[in-house]
């Protein structure tokens, strides 16, 4: 999702949960955030929607839909994905690209969700849908990294 976004020049924000207490992002997703320039905002609330330099950087863009990727789900995921639906954002969640430590609360979390408004995908849907059409100078190249991708589970 990140090197399509990249691709495809979406903007993209990332979250830390208190780096300071619970450690920074792993340093191979770091190394991917500095290099595809992704802007980073240090958080204490398990909700990115409620950082102001998230909310701003949201606003600046006139984003209206966002897609919310992370962990753990059934906290911050969660917590983000309802405060971006009350704010009257579309929300899009690749079940794929979040995660919890436990299964069932992943699982539990997205149904929740998607009871809530927000839509649980594939994050091949996302990546074609930002596509939009096979003549897109990147549908190649895109298309063929997913294509090397395991299949997502059920």
């Amino acid at each position: 999702l990140l090197e399509a976004a990249r691709a495809l020049k979406v903007h993209t924000l990332a979250t830390e949960q208190y780096p300071r207490g619970l450690g920074a992002t792993v340093p191979a997703v770091r190394a991917m955030f500095d290099t595809f320039d992704v802007a980073v905002f240090e958080k204490t609330a398990f909700s990115a929607a409620s950082v102001e330099g998230v909310r701003a950087a949201l606003s600046l863009v006139s984003a209206r839909t966002v897609i919310v990727t992370g962990m753990e789900t059934h906290v911050c995921v969660f917590q983000t994905v309802r405060d971006l639906l009350h704010q009257g954002f579309a929300v899009h969640v690749p079940f794929y690209a979040v995660a919890s430590r436990d299964p069932e609360c992943r699982q539990s979390a997205l149904a929740l969700l998607a009871g809530a408004g927000a839509k649980i995908t594939t994050s091949e849907t996302v990546v074609f849908d930002m596509l939009r059409d096979a003549k897109h100078p990147e549908v190649r190249a895109i298309s063929a990294r997913v294509k090397a991708l395991p299949i997502e589970p059920r």
